[in-house]
């Protein structure tokens, strides 16, 4: 072998090498909270380089933004055309974790690593995240994993083939023309960013507001959690309390 293959034989492996290391590393999941400020709505959550906003839209409603380098995009959605408007917010937080009261319903975060729990005032846990699997972005992917109870169903997303419950099935949400399409089809022509969660007549909802391509998965990857994120734009969705 000459030197020169021998230097770009080197040269393509350490190539190699380097892509598989990007790819090795996969999701940046959100870290520890470092600092908290409070807001009129809620509060803003520094993790590194990343910030987190969880705010009161409305009694009930709860919004959940996320900012890999820190700055959060011009407020925009083709989809939410009401203005916020917030009930009384309580703010407490302790060394573990921090509490935000609206109403009703309680959003409890924790500090290391940063999850998210919604819950009522009773302790009653209407949806959290899933402890091993904090939100998290790759490249321009983002995504949310949130834990999944044995009997919780889901319902929603819009067009969507097969039972309405969509537990153990995994969806692309991507406006697509869909001829002669059957049960198997996916995606298909309207997609609807919002699912419902109901367990034991209890009831709340998500909407993911992003409009880039998104896919939902409800127990297809794992039976312990439930997810969803989109192929760019931002990790911004609502929860939405039920009865």
């Amino acid at each position: 072998m000459t030197g020169f293959a021998r230097r770009l034989g080197i040269g393509l492996l350490a190539s190699a090498l380097g892509c598989g290391i990007a790819i090795a590393q996969g999701w940046q999941h959100i870290g520890k909270v470092q600092r908290v400020e409070k807001l009129k709505d809620g509060i803003e959550l520094t993790a590194g380089a990343a910030k987190v906003r969880v705010t009161v839209f409305r009694d009930g409603v709860f919004r959940v933004r996320v900012a890999p380098s820190g700055t959060f995009p011009k407020e925009s959605s083709w989809a939410v055309v009401e203005s916020p408007e917030p009930p009384t917010v309580k703010i407490e937080e302790n060394q573990k974790e921090i509490r935000i009261t609206a109403g009703s319903v309680v959003a409890t975060v924790q500090r290391s690593p940063l999850l998210i729990t919604f819950s009522d005032t009773t302790g009653n846990v209407l949806l959290a995240d899933e402890p091993s699997l904090p939100m998290a972005w790759n490249g321009q992917r983002v995504h949310a994993w949130k834990k999944m109870p044995l009997d919780e169903n889901y319902y929603g997303l819009g067009d969507k083939a097969g039972p309405m419950n969509r537990r153990n099935r995994a969806f692309t949400n991507w406006n697509t023309d869909e001829f002669g399409w059957q049960e198997s089809s996916d995606p298909l022509y309207k997609t609807i960013p919002f699912f419902i969660g109901l367990r034991k007549g209890a009831a709340y909802g998500v909407f993911f507001d992003n409009t880039y391509r998104s896919v939902f998965d409800f127990g297809k990857e794992s039976q312990d959690y439930f997810s969803f994120g989109a192929e760019g734009g931002e990790l911004n969705y609502y929860f939405i309390a039920g009865p």
